[in-house]
């Protein structure tokens, strides 16, 4: 049997819209687990809240966290592996951009978050309740090299002028758009989903020709430009839909992800 490697994007991928695993998409993974296929989650998540569905699933495989930011080994014997960004160029992009931009941001350790004000969207989506917390002006909390940093735009955004502020501060950064542009992450030029799950794949001798991966979103778009066989959801946004080799039938509501799967290694046979 050729072995594949699964990867999987969290949000509007393998999950629905009420953060859940569907049963058939549930079953269908399970089943390529058990002959030997690989399942790795690759999402912009802290490793925290995948936690709960690496159990769901029984996997024993890395995870990639933070858009391929940090790699955590988990069951495996995959080394973890986090990047940071140098505490200077993250106080200098949020000085420099301004704070009167800004409702929010977010930069955390891996056992501390730092953030303008603690809210509802930054709590549902970081699960940072048993983290210590910190609140306030960045210049007056933030002493570390944070390994994320998040950016919620206030009325404007301009991610032009964010990401020229970035790129003069490092060369190496960029910012990235979330969630339809009122969102925004730092970002690694060299760091992204597919550099993680292509090291992944060798880790395993799998070859990047047997690696599916599904997304829905713009951070995904690298990691679908470049695997073997590329899907994007049903329900993702125009330009990933362009960039996958293919579209699965139905959204992340509706299975997408098992009748796709079902039908490319013919599980209902």
């Amino acid at each position: 049997m050729k072995r594949y490697l699964i990867a999987l994007d969290m949000d509007g991928t393998l999950l629905n819209d009420e953060k859940d695993i569907t049963p058939l998409t549930k079953k269908a993974l399970i089943t390529l687990k058990n002959m030997g296929h690989k399942i790795v989650f690759a999402s912009g998540r802290p490793y925290r809240t995948m936690l709960r569905y690496y159990e769901e699933l029984d996997i024993d495989t890395p995870v990639i966290a933070y858009n391929g930011g940090a790699i955590y080994g988990l069951k495996s014997s995959y080394p973890d592996i986090e990047t940071t960004f140098p505490l200077s160029d993250v106080l200098a992009i949020y000085n420099q951009y301004g704070i009167e931009n800004l409702e929010n941001t977010i930069c955390e350790t891996a056992k501390e978050v730092y953030l303008l004000h603690d809210d509802e969207t930054f709590t549902t989506w970081f699960n940072y309740t048993h983290l210590e917390k910190h609140i306030g002006d960045l210049n007056e909390t933030l002493n570390v090299d944070p390994m994320t940093m998040l950016f919620h735009f206030k009325g404007k955004n301009d991610m032009e002028e964010l990401n020229q502020i970035a790129s003069k501060v490092n060369p190496e950064l960029f910012v990235r758009s979330w969630s339809g542009g009122e969102f925004a992450e730092l970002s690694y030029k060299k760091v992204s989903k597919y550099h993680a799950l292509r090291d992944i794949a060798s880790f395993y001798h799998i070859p990047n020709t047997r690696i599916i991966a599904f997304g829905d979103a713009g951070n995904d778009i690298e990691m679908l430009s470049n695997v073997g066989v590329s899907v994007a959801m049903k329900n993702g946004t125009e330009h990933t839909l362009e960039k996958a080799m293919h579209v699965t039938k139905e959204d992340n509501n509706h299975d997408g992800i098992a009748l796709f799967l079902n039908e490319f290694f013919n599980l209902n046979d």
